[in-house]
């Protein structure tokens, strides 16, 4: 996909972990309406599926990945020793 001049590339998840939690304490306590706490911590509002639990908190892009976490941790320290051998 090609963008053109000028156009910015949208930031994807651009937001905490923590923000997210906050965020969802609030709507549940009432504090904030969906609307207000997803422009307050700049969360999309597809926090409301988080909410209603359609999908998990902590959930992955992929929903099937190619690899296991085990994996992934081997990968990455791999490539880390790779990256220090040169």
């Amino acid at each position: 996909m090609m963008l053109r001049a000028g156009a910015a590339r949208k930031k994807y998840r651009s937001y905490t972990q923590q923000a997210l939690e906050e965020a969802i304490l609030k709507i549940q306590n009432g504090q904030s309406s969906v609307r207000n706490a997803s422009r307050t911590y700049n969360i999309p509002k597809t926090l409301l599926d988080k909410m209603k639990g359609r999908c998990p908190l902590k959930a992955k892009s992929d929903p099937n990945p190619t690899l296991s976490e085990e994996e992934e941790e081997k990968l990455v320290k791999w490539i880390c020793d790779m990256n220090k051998i040169g």
